[in-house]
């Protein structure tokens, strides 16, 4: 199989966005909090959830 067929075929079962792009779209779910008490490990997994969470909403994804 060639990438490109690969690439079509994987495509296809993706999910979709529910809605259109929009700059100002954000998650409506509440964000994740962080604990102040967090080691350094947990608050920047934490802070990338959040923040894939705005990426996935701008980009049309319905985020709770």
């Amino acid at each position: 199989m060639t990438l490109e067929k690969y690439l079509a075929e994987l495509t296809k079962t993706r999910t979709k966005p529910s809605k259109r792009p929009n700059l100002n779209a954000k998650p409506i779910g509440s964000r994740t909090k962080i604990s102040k008490k967090a080691d350094i490990q947990t608050k920047t997994s934490l802070e990338i959830e959040n923040e894939t969470a705005d990426i996935f909403a701008k980009n049309g994804f319905i985020v709770e």
